[in-house]
């Protein structure tokens, strides 16, 4: 995706604040809602998050 760019590290930088300012939206609309939702940031397990998400679904 950087290839061909003129300023790869700008695009970059970019491409991460986009991505930013979009999982901020979507969790504001998510907690609006009231609906459940995790946040991935490697702070949990994989076996820690596997238990978060069979709860999640079986509620």
């Amino acid at each position: 995706m950087l290839v061909g760019t003129s300023a790869p590290d700008r695009a970059f930088a970019n491409w991460m604040a986009r991505d930013a300012g979009l999982a901020q939206a979507l969790q504001k609309q998510v907690e609006q809602l009231g609906l459940n939702w995790l946040l991935v940031d490697g702070s949990l397990s994989i076996a820690d998050t596997a238990v978060f998400v069979a709860k999640a679904l079986t509620e």
